[in-house]
């Protein structure tokens, strides 16, 4: 979990209507459902590694980061 200002835990999120503990304990599916999504999509990028060479990864890897350096001149 990410960690909240110390403010949020007291007075309640910016809305002012309840704190965040009250907003997790309603949604707490919500957030396990986007976790699990999260989780397998990492497992299906690592599982796709097996069946690529090392070179195709790192050629669009390398050269989105030069488009990205030429964009920022």
């Amino acid at each position: 979990m990410c960690q909240a200002p110390p403010g949020v835990w007291q007075r309640g999120h910016p809305a002012g209507e309840e704190n965040l503990l009250a907003i997790l304990r309603r949604r707490w599916w919500k957030y396990m459902i986007l976790g699990l999504i999260d989780l397998e999509a990492n497992y299906l990028v690592v599982k796709a590694y097996q069946y690529t060479t090392l070179t195709s990864i790192q050629v669009p890897r390398l050269s989105s980061l030069l488009i990205f350096l030429i964009f920022q001149m």
